[in-house]
């Protein structure tokens, strides 16, 4: 499955002593599967990146939808997905958008 925004691995743990991960495609908090209290996550990692396919920017931070605007290019080309962390989109792009990126 593809997915059409940045995807994040979350790690929680409650203080009832539940333990669960989640895949989310924002920084959020979320329900414990036991109790059901609300709880931040301990830690979080980005699992995959939204690029430009014109001029390979990425979304540093998850507010751009698939059909927004570059605001590196101004292209209109649908965004599309890296599977991957920041750093590894970083060699991916060198190698694939050698020109200035954002």
């Amino acid at each position: 499955m593809e997915f059409k925004t940045p995807r994040y691995l979350k790690e929680y743990e409650c203080v009832c002593g539940e333990k669960w991960n989640d895949v989310w495609d924002c920084e959020c908090n979320d329900h414990c599967p036991e109790c059901n209290k609300e709880i931040e996550p301990q830690s979080s990692q980005v699992i995959s990146v939204m690029y430009c396919p014109e001029c390979g920017n990425h979304d540093n931070d998850g507010h751009n939808s698939e059909h927004d605007p570059c605001v590196c290019c101004g292209s209109e080309t649908e965004w599309k997905i890296f599977n991957g962390s920041h750093e590894a989109y970083d060699l991916f792009a060198e190698k694939n958008f050698p020109k200035d990126r954002k």
